[in-house]
């Protein structure tokens, strides 16, 4: 059952900086500063290329600014979940390919 699991679930700490709160300008500073610091976790040593970060966030909105970020900042990236990457979301696509026809009627 889920409660014989939960309680065989045990929080463990293990190395590494602790959780912190800061406030940011706005999204798109909050996306770079998580990237620059997972970069200069990596450039220190704390983190190797090989490792595994998890970037959680509320909602799926938030992971355009994310993955810009990444991509801005070299940072190789997964996307999981059922929504897939920001670009690659049916609305996104479906919105990209109106803005498409508005452009050029032909295309």
């Amino acid at each position: 059952s889920q409660d014989a699991i939960r309680r065989d679930m045990k929080p463990m700490r293990g190395t590494g900086p602790s959780p912190r709160v800061l406030a940011c300008k706005d999204a798109r500073a909050e996306a770079k500063f998580v990237v620059k610091t997972v970069n200069s976790m990596i450039d220190s040593g704390d983190l190797t290329s090989a490792s595994t970060v998890a970037l959680i966030y509320r909602t799926n909105a938030q992971s355009r600014l994310l993955e810009e970020a990444c991509v801005e900042h070299n940072l190789r990236y997964v996307v999981r979940g059922s929504s897939g990457t920001f670009y690659k979301r049916a609305e996104i696509q479906d919105c990209m390919s109106f803005l498409k026809i508005m452009y050029n009627p032909r295309d």
